[in-house]
């Protein structure tokens, strides 16, 4: 259970405000703080030392001792990514879809976006200008049908920026970003989509 630590197993803790969780998180539930959480130190199941490995131990948990966590999971209106998820998204979770270029990444995500109604979404439009992307939408939904009015759009592109934008305003479910190599860092010497970037 989210909040509580039980003996036998590794916790993290949110640094910011205390709220502890069985596995980590890129953003605490509770204080909405990005990057919070540091790991509670276990010292029940410590493994004995490895020889040749000089000090190193490792936590060892027993298959019958493991404990089952559940995840509240925002549910998708796509059936199909529904199952690939596991039952939809989990909170905190980061989730990085590849393909080839023309696959439909980004139309399966518009539409997730557009579609999941009681979604909060951001969609970074980083390929698409926002009048393209009016277009596209035109092609997916018929005018006047149906969409999600929780959704936003945006074309900042730079990372602190974008981050500062967030968590300045109402709490969001789903960041989309189309796509992560168009990101980028003022404080990075470099261009977009390089290596140092990413």
């Amino acid at each position: 259970m989210p909040g509580k630590k039980r003996a036998g197993e590794t916790t993290y803790r949110c640094i910011n405000c205390g709220y502890v969780s069985v596995k980590w998180m890129g953003r605490c539930p509770e204080c909405q703080e990005w990057d919070s959480f540091e790991v509670v130190g276990n010292k029940e199941n410590t493994g004995k030392e490895l020889s040749g490995y000089g000090n190193t131990s490792i936590n060892k948990v027993k298959f019958s001792e493991l404990k089952t966590y559940e995840v509240k999971r925002k549910p998708l209106a796509d059936q199909g990514l529904m199952e690939v998820l596991n039952g939809g998204l989990v909170p905190g979770e980061t989730i990085l879809m590849g393909g080839a270029p023309g696959i439909g990444k980004s139309t399966l995500w518009l539409q997730v976006a557009l579609k999941t109604e009681g979604l909060r979404v951001l969609y970074v439009a980083g390929e698409e200008n926002l009048g393209q992307l009016r277009t596209r939408i035109g092609r997916l939904i018929p005018e006047g049908g149906p969409v999600n009015n929780s959704l936003w759009f945006t074309e900042e592109k730079e990372i602190n920026s974008l981050l500062a934008g967030i968590e300045s305003s109402d709490a969001i479910d789903l960041l989309v970003v189309d796509s992560l190599q168009t990101l980028y860092s003022e404080e990075i010497p470099s261009v977009p989509g390089s290596p140092l970037q990413l």
